[in-house]
């Protein structure tokens, strides 16, 4: 692993916000998870639950709940995830836009730089933020758990930074990310093999609370 910056070694592989930097702008405290009691009303009354029905939001017909268990909108037939959380934001094959890991996004051991296919899957992103104007979201890095974990918590946090300036530079506005840093803390995979530490480091993707 390469080198990273040396950090005091009193600081935990904990959630730590990430200092947005050239974004102008700092992530104070914990990331907040989504919650989905505070999913909003879509507009539809009781009167409006019928097939063929549109929401407020204008995202399409409301199905009736033997085509659509999760009610997204997606028919089931053709929903990829059946199982979304209520007032999720889907695409069109009903999978969350905003609360995923960012595929394409990877990067090799010790190193923050983006790749062509990291650009390319980041701009595929600041479209669908552009599509959603009012969504803030959260920006995880992550690193496996070769190294220190102060060493590997620097690391993260230079790669979040790294993916939060390419959004900004095109377009995205800066109070509309949230980065943190989160080291090894939350693997997703073992590290005893290069296919789990490949899937630790990544860059993940959530709804943000203002």
């Amino acid at each position: 692993m390469q080198a990273s910056p040396r950090v005091p070694s009193r600081v935990a592989a904990a959630i730590v916000p990430v200092l947005a930097l050239a974004l102008g702008a700092c992530a104070g405290g914990a990331p907040a998870r989504p919650d989905d009691s505070r999913a909003p009303d879509d507009g539809l009354s009781a009167a409006d639950e019928g097939a063929g029905a549109v929401s407020a939001d204008g995202r399409g017909p409301r199905l009736p709940p033997s085509e659509d268990a999760d009610r997204d909108r997606v028919p089931d037939v053709g929903d990829d995830c059946p199982d979304s959380p209520p007032g999720e934001i889907v695409d069109e094959v009903g999978c969350a836009l905003f609360v995923r890991v960012l595929d394409g996004v990877v990067f090799p051991p010790g190193d923050h730089r983006l790749g062509a296919d990291a650009r390319i899957a980041l701009g595929a992103l600041v479209t669908d933020l552009e599509t959603h104007p009012d969504v803030i979201v959260r920006l995880e890095g992550h690193t496996d758990n070769r190294g220190t974990a102060a060493a590997n918590l620097e690391l993260s946090k230079l790669r979040v930074m790294s993916v939060a300036r390419f959004l900004v530079a095109a377009g995205v506005a800066p109070e509309r990310l949230r980065p943190y840093g989160l080291g090894e803390s939350r693997p997703r995979a073992g590290n005893s093999t290069e296919t789990g530490r490949e899937r630790n480091r990544r860059i993940e993707i959530g709804l943000a609370s203002e």
